[in-house]
């Protein structure tokens, strides 16, 4: 049947097939291995950095009394074979806007960029020691 492809088998997934996600940026790769059911992808096509699809949330709090920007990056990760999404690391914007994750590290033409989430300046607080404390 047209749209309808029949299951391929998946050494990674506990269903033994392939299953695909319509909550990532590719809507064509298995959650499990990360491979595409329909075949190899074509030239260009962003793929995951180590076998882990990248993604990264804008988190925005109001501007401190002196006017400087309280916002930061939270970058992260679905590893291979794993559900569950993971904060890897916190990158603090400062005035560099996405340009801090280039600088962090993390090039943001390879990852989904999530939609910005505004917050309060307590939470920014939390994040931004959050960050500080975590080993990558």
């Amino acid at each position: 049947m047209v749209g309808h492809p029949r299951p391929v088998e998946c050494p990674d997934s506990p269903t033994g097939t392939h299953e695909i996600s319509t909550a990532r940026w590719d809507d064509t790769i298995c959650i499990w291995c990360f491979e595409d059911p329909k075949g190899p992808p074509m030239p260009g096509t962003p793929r995951p950095l180590n076998q882990s699809a990248w993604m990264y949330q804008h988190l925005r709090a109001p501007n401190d009394s002196s006017g400087n920007p309280r916002r930061v990056y939270l970058v992260l990760r679905i590893d291979k074979g794993d559900p569950y999404i993971h904060v890897h690391d916190v990158v603090d914007e400062g005035y560099l806007g996405r340009g801090a994750l280039d600088a962090a590290g993390y090039p943001q033409r390879e990852m989904l960029a999530l939609p910005t989430i505004d917050i309060g300046a307590a939470e920014y607080r939390i994040w931004l020691k959050r960050g500080q404390e975590d080993p990558k």
